[in-house]
């Protein structure tokens, strides 16, 4: 009787020691060709994170992008279209696999780095002289 207590309180702890994936990102699709990610007030690290997870994809650096605001949208597409758009303000880099081009096999957020690019100047460039002897 006691074995079965004891087996019963060690399932209880296993079970509520198990996170399932966040509610507020929702991921529709098994196959990195085509889904589609719903996410509602998430940060992005928790949604790359989700991601990776239903992928099996190697992550790296994912404790940069932990400043980012949550984050609520629809995004529609292949896995590493999806990927880059929701770091598109991010300096990353999406692996492929060698052998099939079309599979994401590890992200790499390379820096907590945001934003875009600053303007090109407006200044005209300056002519350069060269004296040939």
């Amino acid at each position: 009787m006691l074995a079965a207590i004891g087996l019963a309180c060690a399932l209880l702890i296993l079970l509520m020691g198990h996170q399932p994936a966040s509610a507020a990102v929702v991921i529709e699709g098994d196959d990195q060709s085509e889904i589609e990610v719903s996410i509602e007030s998430e940060p992005l690290a928790d949604t790359i994170d989700a991601l990776a997870t239903k992928f099996g994809v190697e992550t790296e650096g994912i404790e940069h992008v932990s400043k980012a605001e949550p984050m609520t949208g629809s995004f529609q597409g292949s896995f590493k279209d999806v990927l880059a758009r929701l770091l598109k303000n991010w300096n990353h880099v999406i692996v492929l696999e060698p052998g099939d081009p079309a599979r994401v096999e590890k992200i790499i957020i390379l820096n907590d780095s945001q934003g875009s690019r600053p303007p090109a100047s407006k200044a005209p460039a300056e002519p350069v002289h060269m004296i040939m002897p």
